[in-house]
């Protein structure tokens, strides 16, 4: 656990008061007052360390694209990371739009391959970013088949599971268009998405160069964003339903990862769409 004589050598200020917010997996969130600031501090140990690593690198990605805001980074260290505290309030049309008109600002970064000069995590997950120049085997080699091989050996699939997950895969180059890669945020779902008093902002990125269609495939598994992001996103190119048609085929891999972290209830929806596809 930090102590408050080592935050308050971090932040360069003497601490009024530390409040543990969450504590698992190695790692703790800490809201930190200092001299009339508030500061979100995380520290953590273990595979922790390289999680918070990670993080610092995605951070620092996104604010160097201009596009998408995230929280101003304060300074970080081994296993510790400081950030500006950031008050959250209701989520306005304008802020919802803002947020759109953002991440398709972010998605026009593009790379020449797919992947990331380090491996990163999704949740507490692993997340492989070995570069590819094709972005079907990119899916296949570091996204679906880690989570396929961790979930059969964990007994969460069946053979006839495995059967079908492995047609679909093979009907992948047939079923997702040839796209550039993008940065793209990674893990985008409504807990990862603030809306502070001067806009939205973006956390715990699981940042690599991708499809920008994944990423906003995220945003449609856990209940759909506000129809204006939606709208702001599209407006300088693109169609929602083509996106629509497809989307859900970019979530089983996140389905597999919450199948992998959380248990049998990811089960259902991931083979719902496996089984929709894989004929």
């Amino acid at each position: 656990m930090l102590s408050e004589k080592s935050i308050g050598t971090l932040l360069g200020r003497e601490v009024d008061s530390i409040d543990l917010l969450n504590g698992q997996a190695g790692k703790r969130i800490y809201r930190v007052r200092a001299r009339g600031r508030q500061y979100c501090i995380k520290s953590g140990s273990g595979a922790a360390v390289d999680m918070l690593a990670y993080e610092a690198t995605g951070l620092h990605r996104i604010e160097s694209t201009r596009s998408v805001r995230v929280p101003k980074l304060i300074a970080s260290e081994e296993g510790v990371l400081a950030m500006e505290w950031i008050d959250e309030t209701a989520p306005t049309a304008r802020a919802w739009r803002t947020l759109g008109e953002s991440l398709a600002k972010l998605h026009s970064t593009g790379h020449g391959r797919y992947g990331f000069e380090m491996d990163g995590f999704c949740g507490n997950s692993v997340q492989r970013n070995q570069w590819k120049d094709d972005g079907i085997d990119f899916f296949i080699s570091q996204r679906i088949e880690p989570q396929v091989k961790m979930a059969r050996d964990r007994g969460l699939l069946s053979r006839g599971n495995l059967s079908r997950i492995n047609t679909l895969v093979s009907r992948l180059p047939t079923l997702i268009p040839e796209q550039r890669p993008v940065l793209v945020h990674g893990d985008l779902w409504s807990g990862n998405v603030l809306f502070g008093a001067s806009g939205p902002l973006v956390i715990d990125p699981a940042i690599h160069y991708g499809w920008a269609e994944a990423d906003l495939a995220m945003t449609c598994l856990f209940g759909s964003f506000h129809r204006d992001f939606y709208a702001a996103y599209f407006s300088g190119g693109g169609h929602w339903a083509e996106f629509e048609q497809r989307k859900d085929l970019y979530n089983c891999y996140h389905l597999l990862n919450h199948l992998n972290l959380f248990g049998t209830a990811y089960h259902k929806p991931l083979m719902a769409i496996v089984r929709r596809f894989a004929h």
